[in-house]
């Protein structure tokens, strides 16, 4: 992939997968995405992942945030906690017009170990948080908290989008704003 001259930058991917990614290590974090021109292809796939967030720590645990065309899907896989694997399908927030647009706020707390998210679609602000975020995404007690190679990945298949914002900071109660 490469910038084209005007600010934007195509990711060419050898895979069915293309997307950019960012190390998050260790420690409490926030990351900002801001997604326009959301276009979903066609697909050979009953329900593609279109839009997929991975907050990915090699050693153990996988978090995957799914915007598909016509909802909102998560898994958590954690190789050391009670529950290795799970993929919440009463939770999935479902619509009846895919979104242009998406916002999502990610925050990690090292000392809680909870992930919380927030999304918004088509121009509003990230203040909707995901009801498995509600009901509390926690890595297990047994399995410490993200370790230096955590990154996360930002990842489309069957489709495209313009990558606006992405940003990993320190949560604002950490930072002088």
């Amino acid at each position: 992939g490469g910038f084209n001259g005007k600010g934007q930058y195509t990711v060419d991917a050898l895979g069915p997968l293309g997307g950019i990614n960012r190390i998050v290590g260790k420690g409490s974090f926030e990351a900002t995405i801001e997604i326009e021109n959301l276009v979903f292809h066609p697909s050979l796939q009953k329900n593609p992942p279109g839009f997929t967030l991975w907050l990915k720590d090699d050693r153990v645990r996988t978090l995957l945030l799914h915007i598909k065309k016509y909802e909102i899907a998560l898994e958590l896989k954690d190789k050391l906690a009670d529950v290795a694997s799970r993929s919440d399908t009463t939770g999935r927030i479902r619509y009846e017009v895919p979104p242009k647009s998406l916002k999502l706020k990610l925050a990690y707390n090292e000392n809680t170990r909870q992930v919380r998210i927030f999304y918004a679609f088509d121009g509003a602000d990230p203040a909707i948080e995901i009801p498995e975020s509600k009901a509390g995404i926690y890595f297990g007690p047994a399995s410490g908290g993200l370790t230096e190679p955590a990154a996360i990945f930002l990842l489309f298949s069957s489709g495209s989008m313009d990558i606006d914002h992405f940003e990993i900071y320190p949560p604002k109660a950490d930072r002088a704003d």
